[in-house]
């Protein structure tokens, strides 16, 4: 399968503990350096910061994973704890 040219790649984040935050920043980085990718939401049922994290980044705050099925992301990030 061949990628798309100046395609927007939609992404979902699930967890935004101190990974995920760093794999938020990451898309961040890479969104601002022309990269074209869309931020569509993250979900953590565990953050207390989820809004304030969303707010930083622009996007959604998930509050189920049937909302991220939904969403229809080309790519998922999932960062959770190991134990």
């Amino acid at each position: 399968m061949e990628a798309q040219k100046n395609r927007v790649m939609r992404v979902a984040v699930l967890g935004a503990g101190l990974i995920g935050k760093e794999r938020i920043k990451a898309l961040d980085i890479l969104k601002k350096r022309g990269k074209l990718i869309d931020l569509v939401g993250i979900y953590d049922p565990f953050s207390t910061q989820i809004d304030s994290i969303c707010k930083e980044y622009l996007t959604k705050s998930l509050k189920s994973l049937q909302q991220v099925i939904e969403l229809k992301p080309d790519w998922t990030n999932c960062s959770h704890p190991s134990q």
